[in-house]
């Protein structure tokens, strides 16, 4: 039997088959994808993942154009705001994969693009100074606060964490964070209210809200995304996966120095992993 323990909403020990399970789950975030092989507004979708990862995303879809190797154009995460900063990636249909009820699961790799599309204002956005840290709020019980704050003041970010909504409150009234996160459990903890409320002052709309749940029911995802939240991760989650999912939403400054340069292709290597072997009778001529 699997030993699986809870720290702080953190992930610990779980066997593969529960980590793959909780891999479909975690993420739920809200994308645009559209065809690079056509023009027609028709091949554009807007859809929620089922999964998201450094590599590429999971969605489901009832629509049947998508097919392997399929060149599509990626928004992720997508805002309807219109004065949010839409950027496209390249990417790539690697597989799909049909349900049972019609419906079918298709996995996307991405590649960075830096093509910006969709830009509802064409004046540039405004830069903090090069020494300012990205300012990220937090609203969480107090073990997930603490542990929450330690871990992204250490990947590169100006981190406020709370356990009370109305002090949280209190705080965007003075300032504008890069990110809020908040649980939506716990008492006097209201994540979803506190995202309604970024959404409905006009300064704090465009602040990205990633909410944090205790469960990966569909209805978490829908309310979270109703209320303008663009993420919706489920606990038990790992850490590694909650900085990927920050850094998406809020860069760090020197998010340039830390991407990991693609690994060489190995020549000895050929396609199928098959060597040419010499037969030993040849070779003992």
């Amino acid at each position: 039997m699997s030993d699986k323990r809870m720290v702080d909403g953190t992930e610990k020990v779980a066997q593969p088959q529960e980590r793959r399970r909780q891999r479909r789950l975690m993420i739920s975030t809200a994308v645009r994808i559209r065809s690079t092989a056509d023009s027609d507004q028709n091949s554009v979708e807007s859809t929620t993942t089922v999964n998201l990862s450094a590599a590429g995303f999971l969605i489901e879809t009832a629509n049947p154009a998508y097919h392997r190797n399929m060149k599509v154009a990626v928004v992720l995460p997508f805002s309807e705001t219109a004065a949010v900063k839409r950027t496209e990636r390249e990417g790539t249909v690697v597989r799909v994969t049909e349900l049972p009820d019609g419906r079918r699961t298709v996995a996307i790799s991405l590649k960075v693009c830096d093509e910006t599309v969709d830009s509802a204002e064409e004046k540039p956005a405004r830069r903090a100074p090069e020494a300012a840290l990205p300012l990220v709020l937090v609203l969480a019980e107090e073990s997930a606060s603490r542990s929450m704050k330690s871990y992204l003041t250490a990947e590169g970010y100006d981190v406020i964490a709370f356990t009370r909504a109305d002090e949280a409150r209190n705080v965007l009234n003075e300032c504008t964070p890069a990110l809020v996160i908040a649980e939506t459990e716990g008492e006097d903890m209201p994540g979803y209210d506190l995202c309604s409320h970024c959404k409905q002052t006009p300064r704090l709309k465009v602040v990205p809200v990633m909410l944090i749940t205790s469960s990966a029911y569909p209805s978490d995802n829908a309310r979270a995304h109703s209320v303008g939240a663009v993420v919706c991760m489920a606990k038990p989650y790992r850490r590694e996966r909650l900085g990927h999912v920050v850094r998406l939403l809020a860069p760090p400054p020197d998010a340039n120095s830390r991407l990991v340069p693609p690994r060489k292709a190995d020549t000895s290597r050929r396609a199928g992993g098959h060597r040419s072997r010499v037969p030993s009778a040849v070779t003992a001529r």
